[in-house]
This record gives structure tokens, C-alpha cells and sequence, in this order.
């Protein structure tokens, strides 16, 4: 019986080091885009970057967009599942005061020979907010 607690428990550990971070995979996100408000240049938006679990969320990184509504979010995460990334904007365009959650989609489509997984993803609309994403990418480090 003593030997039989003792695997289970050495089963479960790992497991559950890898809820907090401690084991697992190091996975990467990198978001860079621009943010526009009715074709013009969205200054001073704030957009989070964070990972939701089934347990939490976990935010990865923050920015507020300059004068030409470009940005780069970018965190680095341990997780023994494919990390989850979503952004959160808050705006005031047309002083509607929402505030959107984009969800990243994936599956995203493995590079030759290489860890990056990438995807190319369109203009997004989220009411009178344009988003504009040059790449988004999420690397196993």
C-alpha cells in the first residue's frame, strides 16, 4: 500500500507543477498589430496580453499604443497544455467606453524545420475599433 501512495503521488506532482508554472513547456506569444479608430492612428489604447486557464488568468504583458497605434505585446509562459493567449483592449472610440476581448485563434501552422508556430490573422472590427495584426506567434522555447 505504502509503495502504491507513493507513485500516485509522484504521478500527480508533475502535474500539478505545471498548473503553477514550475514544469512544462516554455511557450512564447508574441502579438504585434496597429489600432486604428475610424482610419486614423488609435493613440494611447491599452491592450493586455493574458492567458486564461481553466484556474485563472494570468496576465503576460501590457502597452499602451503610441501616435502611429502600433504596438508589441510579447510574454513568456511555462505550461504543460498549449498556452491560451488573449488580448484585451480598452478603448474609447467614439466614446462608447467598451471594453472588447479578442480571442487569438488558433490552430496556428507549424514552420519547416523550426519551433515558431505562426498565423496571419485579418482586420478585425470590434465596433468602430479597427485592429490591424501583422503576425502573431507562439513559440515553444
Amino acid at each position: 500500500m505504502h509503495i502504491l501512495t507513493t507513485v500516485v503521488a509522484l504521478a500527480v506532482i508533475p502535474s500539478c507543477g505545471g498548473l503553477f508554472g514550475v514544469f512544462g513547456k516554455k511557450q512564447r506569444v508574441v502579438v504585434k498589430g496597429e489600432v486604428e479608430c475610424h482610419g486614423k492612428p488609435a493613440e494611447n489604447v491599452r491592450l493586455v496580453l493574458y492567458v486564461k486557464n481553466w484556474l485563472y488568468q494570468s496576465n503576460m504583458d501590457k502597452y499602451l499604443t503610441n501616435k502611429t497605434g502600433t504596438f508589441v505585446l510579447n510574454g513568456t509562459r511555462r505550461s504543460i497544455w498549449t498556452l491560451d493567449p488573449r488580448v484585451r483592449i480598452y478603448h474609447e472610440c467614439h466614446r462608447s467606453n467598451v471594453s472588447d476581448v479578442m480571442h487569438i485563434e488558433g490552430p496556428y501552422s507549424r514552420a519547416r524545420s523550426s519551433n515558431n508556430f505562426s498565423k496571419i490573422v485579418s482586420t478585425i472590427v470590434l465596433w468602430w475599433l479597427e485592429l490591424k495584426f501583422a503576425n502573431v506567434l507562439i513559440v515553444r522555447v
